[in-house]
């Protein structure tokens, strides 16, 4: 930062050639060089210069300001944007001179009284135009003669009256103002803390926050909650179950190989479906296809031969696991194999019927009856699944 406004201390100076008249906006003197005869320039003064024409000769002295200084290549100097300045307050000045000076005439470098002008006083209320620096700790800043509280908007304000005010003339913080408000912890962010009222439904309750700590812990990147993604309405590895669109919770398994039932998948669910029925016995050796309307996972079927000479009863169980090897019981006759899921023998095997179950699908069964006209005989049926 350059000084605006310099003191220069110089010696008497004299105007050259004819002097000047009214109206010059420039006067040449013979020299213009410092004590030590270093030529002066613009620099010494700042931007604004001062000096007395004719001094103490009555009249004819006349104060000046000036803004240039152009040292000629002769030996001599000419000040430029030379204006008259009054001798009282307000100190106007107006371009140009407003007296006559003869050749010869002294000029000096003077404090005039538009010099003073230009500096402050203590007891004064000062305008200052330029920009006063302060440097040093608190001891040398500039400080007021009481704590005293500013009434305008203009004022400036002590540190005291910014100390009482900063939080008094505060309101709480609300939904709708801006105010003060007390941190619940320290900010992560110092520069820029965030406030967020407990009662935000963005934020956790305490019930909440202490539901978050499981029975493996607190939520962390080894212990992540599970969401929709991570759940399936089908068996995939590392997944959910979750129910499908009609309510039910499906898990597809895949059957042991069997003769009818080889690399076939059924769905095991929680909900057991039932159906029952009874078929007409054939004539004949012959396929009875028998609809289900599901897929089933158990299948029993009885016979049951009323004859007199010769009653006799069986059943058996076909499993989707077991295919045709069914556990099979007969309560009366024999020469039964353990691939037939019934068997009967009536009257020494005049009259037989044998069978199993074979081609289960989603919705049928077929029944691989081998019948010898058997008499009074009948079979029941009952299907289970799961939806």
């Amino acid at each position: 930062m350059s000084d605006n406004f310099k003191f220069c201390q110089a010696q008497s100076f004299s105007l050259s050639g004819a002097g000047a008249v009214i109206g010059d906006v420039s006067v040449t003197l013979k020299t213009f060089a410092g004590i030590d005869g270093t030529a002066l320039t613009m620099t010494d003064f700042g931007n604004i210069g001062f000096g007395t024409l004719e001094p103490g000769n009555g009249a004819l002295e006349e104060q000046i300001c000036f803004t240039g200084v152009t040292q000629n290549a002769n030996g001599t100097a000419t000040l430029t944007g030379v204006s008259n300045v009054l001798f009282i307050a307000p100190y106007t000045k107006t371009s140009g001179l407003l007296k006559t000076h003869a050749g010869s005439t002294t000029f000096v470098i003077s404090n005039t009284s538009g010099f003073y002008d230009n500096l402050a006083g203590k007891t004064d209320d000062e305008t200052v135009t330029g920009k006063w620096i302060f440097p040093g700790d608190n001891t040398n800043r500039p400080t007021a003669s009481s704590d005293v509280d500013s009434v305008t908007d203009t004022d400036f304000i002590t540190r005291g009256q910014l100390a009482r005010t900063a939080i008094a003339a505060a309101i709480a913080a609300t939904t709708t103002a801006v105010g003060y408000s007390k941190l619940s912890s320290v900010s992560a962010t110092p520069t820029a803390p965030v406030v967020v009222e407990t009662a935000d439904t963005r934020m956790p309750i305490q019930g909440e926050n202490d539901a978050l700590v499981g029975t493996s812990g607190t939520p962390s990147s080894t212990n992540k909650y599970v969401t929709n993604d991570d759940t399936s309405t089908s068996a995939t590895a590392s997944s959910v179950p979750r129910r499908i669109a009609a309510g039910q919770l499906t898990v597809a398994t895949t059957p042991s190989a069997g003769t009818d039932a080889s690399s076939k998948t059924y769905t095991d669910t929680f909900t057991t479906r039932h159906k029952a029925g009874t078929l007409a016995i054939p004539a004949t050796t012959q396929v009875l296809t028998v609809t289900v309307g599901f897929l089933a996972k158990t299948i029993r079927v009885y016979a049951v031969c009323s004859s007199a000479s010769e009653p006799s009863t069986s059943w058996g169980v076909w499993n989707a696991t077991d295919g045709n090897n069914c556990a099979l019981v007969v309560t009366s006759g024999s020469g039964y194999s353990t691939a037939e899921i019934f068997y009967v023998n009536a009257q020494n095997n005049a009259y037989s019927l044998t069978g199993h179950v074979q081609n289960v699908t989603a919705t049928t069964f077929d029944l691989d009856v081998v019948s010898n006209n058997p008499v009074g005989c009948n079979i029941v049926w009952e299907a289970e699944g799961q939806q």
